[in-house]
């Protein structure tokens, strides 16, 4: 927890309030992975609306 905090500019304390557990914080940490993924993906999908085989 002190090298995330660390990296992230913040100290251990103001991920405790924002999270209840170690494993909360990793939940969220993928859950935010996943919607960049789907961002990116509608993103490439809609440069070519009418091209299934392209998309």
């Amino acid at each position: 927890m002190d090298a995330i905090a660390s990296e992230a500019g913040t100290n251990k304390m103001s991920f405790y309030r924002s999270f209840s557990s170690k494993d909360d914080l990793v939940a969220e940490y993928l859950r935010q992975q996943v919607r960049e993924l789907w961002g990116w993906w509608d993103e490439v999908v809609a440069k070519h609306p009418d091209d299934a085989r392209t998309r």
